[in-house]
């Protein structure tokens, strides 16, 4: 009995552990992708390359002004960072909402 206890007590501990290490890494992916979007359209939408609105869409779906003001963009980027891929913004939102399944499915 004490024994199935304690078996218990671990499959219960790695669940939370594997939560939050979930948690942790849509937190940080989200945090870097918003980083990344803003080191890249900071110095478009200042250098009047693309509206906000514009540069949001760009964070989301890429379209050919997207890739075009990019391209275009002469201005000094941080670590040169001048492209941005908008694949990271759906995987971080994949992980959040697996993140969210699960803190649901799972209860506690």
């Amino acid at each position: 009995m004490a024994r199935s206890i304690e078996t218990m007590a671990m499959v219960i501990s790695r669940q939370v552990t594997a939560r939050r290490a979930l948690a942790v890494s849509a937190t940080l992916f989200c945090l870097v992708t918003l980083v990344w979007w803003g080191v890249v359209f900071y110095e478009l939408i200042a250098g009047g390359y693309l509206s906000l609105f514009a540069a949001a869409q760009c964070g989301v779906w890429n379209s050919v002004v997207c890739e075009l003001a990019q391209s275009l963009c002469k201005q000094y980027h941080v670590l040169g960072i001048k492209w941005y891929s908008p694949v990271a913004f759906w995987v971080a939102l994949g992980l959040a909402n697996l993140w969210l399944t699960v803190n649901l499915i799972g209860g506690d």
